[in-house]
């Protein structure tokens, strides 16, 4: 068992990595579907039901790695077996894109926009009911505290910072218009803010309070759940006495469990149980639950083979390109990658050397697979550059004459240099790419902007010159 409560969980995982020793069987939950390669597992058990097309490939994916020789000499992996107990394999034969779920709004964000709609619910009733009247500026208040604790100069806050600051007025609160609702739920609401009071459980109970204030206006059939879970937080804080904090509300944690109590409970007697209880939830019991103990007989009522053609000879790409990355750039004082990184022109014995190299390696694991990934390269050479780069030095000797033969600015060199570090990490770079960033920070207009025309073209050649340095040296 692998999970995240245990301290070794880490340890176990190479230790279930390794080919030989145990443990050969490893049961988790969403610790082994990403990040984990184990070439020998050839048993996947699904005992949980998943839409997420994304994780559901990542948890499949865990099989799809080849081994070599796994079940002997020259017997090598060539499949694996997925037990499917909750029928993921037949919804993704027949949903292949699956269900994204979303994800969750954080409680302070959900809380933000209950009190909008409580300002909306409490906005015609202000002046004639002084509770209502209340409760707005009190909501208002808390409102407009938690913008302006949004952090303007944030760059999550910046491409909606115009949308922000009249918020800033607190007067704006006391006239909000339906657009300024919108913009607040679509532009604000989830924005940070330093102004966070309390730990979870105090955010969570506050937004269940907001919510309950708002069901009670409107009359919704929610009042009653709400107020029962308010109920229920009571009754499980009012045994524990012991804590002088709640042995000084033991009084009013009783009240709140007798029903007759809610009756002539105004919103401002039910905002003070909120300021009151919000920062004693957090010693509410986690694991205060009925064990209930079955004897039901598992059996399998049926079973079936399901075609899933997407999955048939699946590689995973993200996880070979890194492999074959790592295994070049491990091979950097080999002779003929030594002269592929100098941009020094390959003979023919050289490009047959390179591929002796290359397909012959375990890594690699052959070439039919490499294409799959990658696709055929005519230029092999070419190709492996733009995965190691150019060597550093070659490409600054490559530029050194070019920059020696006449003065240039310092706008002229910056792009030689720019020029010089995307060699470095990309190998070669195609002449489109002189007319994108990085190299139009200087000029909109790229190297036409930076360089006079005869020196463009010269920079120009060199460049496509750099990326046919590795083809075949002629005789």
């Amino acid at each position: 068992m692998i999970d995240n409560y245990d301290r070794y969980a880490g340890t176990l995982i190479d230790d279930f990595s390794k080919p030989s020793g145990q443990p050969t069987i490893a049961v988790s939950v969403d610790m082994l579907d990403t990040g984990i390669d184990v070439p020998e597992v050839v048993n996947l058990v699904l005992f949980k039901v998943v839409r997420s097309k994304t994780k559901f490939m990542q948890m499949v994916g865990r099989g799809t790695r080849l081994r070599p020789d796994l079940f002997g000499p020259g017997q090598h992996k060539t499949h694996f077996t997925v037990l499917d107990y909750c029928g993921n394999l037949q919804f993704f034969s027949l949903n292949p894109d699956g269900v994204e779920s979303k994800v969750a709004e954080p409680v302070l964000q959900r809380t933000f926009k209950v009190h909008l709609e409580l300002l909306r619910a409490l906005a015609p009733l202000r002046a004639s009911d002084e509770e209502a009247r209340q409760l707005y500026t009190k909501t208002a208040d808390a409102l407009h505290a938690r913008v302006t604790g949004i952090p303007l100069e944030s760059f999550m806050v910046r491409p909606v910072r115009d949308l922000v600051e009249p918020y800033l007025d607190r007067a704006r609160w006391d006239a909000l218009t339906e657009v300024d609702h919108v913009d607040l739920v679509r532009h604000v609401s989830g924005l940070p803010s330093s102004v966070q009071t309390g730990d979870e459980g105090a955010r969570r109970f506050d937004e269940v309070v907001a919510k309950l204030h708002l069901a009670r206006l409107t009359g919704s059939h929610d009042a009653a759940r709400l107020q029962r879970r308010v109920q229920t937080i009571a009754q499980g804080l009012a045994p524990k006495t012991s804590i002088p904090d709640v042995a000084a509300l033991a009084g009013l944690l009783n009240q709140l469990q007798q029903g007759a109590t809610w009756a002539g409970l105004t919103p401002s007697a039910l905002e003070d149980v909120r300021e009151r209880m919000r920062g004693l939830v957090a010693l509410l019991d986690r694991n205060d639950r009925t064990v209930i103990y079955t004897d039901f007989q598992d059996e399998i009522v049926g079973s079936g083979l399901t075609v899933f053609p997407d999955l048939a000879g699946q590689v995973n790409e993200a996880q070979y390109r890194k492999k074959v990355e790592a295994f070049l750039h491990g091979q950097q004082a080999h002779p003929v990658i030594r002269k592929v990184r100098c941009a020094e022109s390959l003979t023919a014995a050289d490009l047959e050397a390179l591929e002796v190299l290359l397909f012959e390696a375990s890594e690699i694991e052959s070439r039919e697979v490499f294409e799959e990934v990658y696709g055929q390269q005519d230029n092999l050479a070419t190709f492996i550059r733009s995965l190691v780069g150019l060597d550093r030095q070659a490409a600054r000797q490559a530029f050194a004459h070019y920059l020696d033969t006449q003065v240039f600015n310092a706008k002229q060199i910056r792009f030689v240099e720019n020029l010089v570090e995307m060699l470095t990490r990309k190998g070669s770079v195609p002449v489109s790419a002189l007319y994108e960033p990085p190299f139009t920070n200087a000029h909109p207009q790229g190297i036409d902007g930076v360089f006079q025309e005869d020196d463009a073209d010269r920079l120009v050649t060199l460049v496509r010159r750099l990326a046919r340095a590795t083809s075949p040296a002629q005789a």
